[in-house]
């Protein structure tokens, strides 16, 4: 994982607004990073991880083929009963944390 300031890049912005977002450019999130996979990795899926009001990070997986509707339930489906599992913790000091994982 990475830091990304609130409201910086993709993952900040929705860090920020606690708005998902779908097939963005990834090149916006890891720059020129991006182009240096084969296939180059294009789109973005990133999605806010909360409970309650608390910002705990975003999940931000990127491809190379595009993002569906079906990716996004599912992501965050699988969060949901991640965050739904796992017992209360003292809340992050900062609301900057950024979970980002290539796919």
């Amino acid at each position: 994982g990475s830091r990304i300031e609130l409201g910086q890049s993709l993952s900040g912005w929705v860090a920020a607004n606690r708005q998902t977002i779908i097939n963005s450019d990834a090149a916006l999130d890891l720059g020129e990073i991006a182009s240096q996979f084969r296939p180059a990795l294009r789109n973005c899926l990133a999605v806010p991880v909360a409970t309650g009001k608390q910002l705990i990070g975003v999940l931000s997986l990127y491809s190379a083929d595009p993002f569906s509707a079906a990716d996004e339930r599912l992501c965050k489906t699988l969060l949901a009963e991640i965050l739904d599992s796992v017992e209360p913790q003292e809340p992050h000091s900062s609301g900057n944390l950024t979970l980002q994982a290539a796919q």
